[in-house]
């Protein structure tokens, strides 16, 4: 693997922490249909970029939900 492929999985993983870490402060609004369970950084970094595009480009991968 190439030194700039580590650098940008590091930055994408610092990232995806970054949003774990607001997740855990409740700064992340966290769909109803999750609440109460327990979240994976996965789920949680998903639920982000979801609300990236509903704030950002008026977009949604949930189409028929909203």
């Amino acid at each position: 693997m190439k030194r700039e492929q580590l650098y940008v999985s590091d930055e994408f993983f610092a990232e995806m922490d970054e949003h774990f870490l607001r997740y855990k402060r409740g700064e992340l609004k966290v769909p109803e249909e999750f609440k109460n369970r327990r979240l994976t950084k996965n789920l949680i970094y998903l639920i982000a970029l979801d609300q990236f595009f509903k704030e950002k480009h008026k977009f949604s991968n949930r189409p028929f939900i909203d």
